[in-house]
């Protein structure tokens, strides 16, 4: 959130939200996934952990989700 208020003194309202937008592919999300290979059987599957929040609140879901990631248990 501070590095936000930063950009916004030093770049300016208009150019802060074109950075958004282009960070977010207009969406004005921003995402946290986590990847990774799972053996089921015989075969590796591909799992994918991901979360998204609207950027100006995301720091605030961060915790969480960094939680959610630590206590994640991946089962058949």
């Amino acid at each position: 959130k501070d590095a936000l208020e930063q950009l916004k003194l030093e770049k300016g309202a208009d150019a802060i939200n074109e950075s958004l937008y282009l960070a977010t592919d207009g969406t004005g999300l921003r995402s946290m996934s986590w990847r990774g290979a799972v053996k089921r059987g015989e075969e590796n599957q591909l799992v994918i952990l991901s979360f998204t929040s609207p950027v100006e609140t995301f720091h605030e879901a961060r915790a969480a989700y960094d939680a959610i990631l630590a206590h994640s248990v991946i089962m058949q």
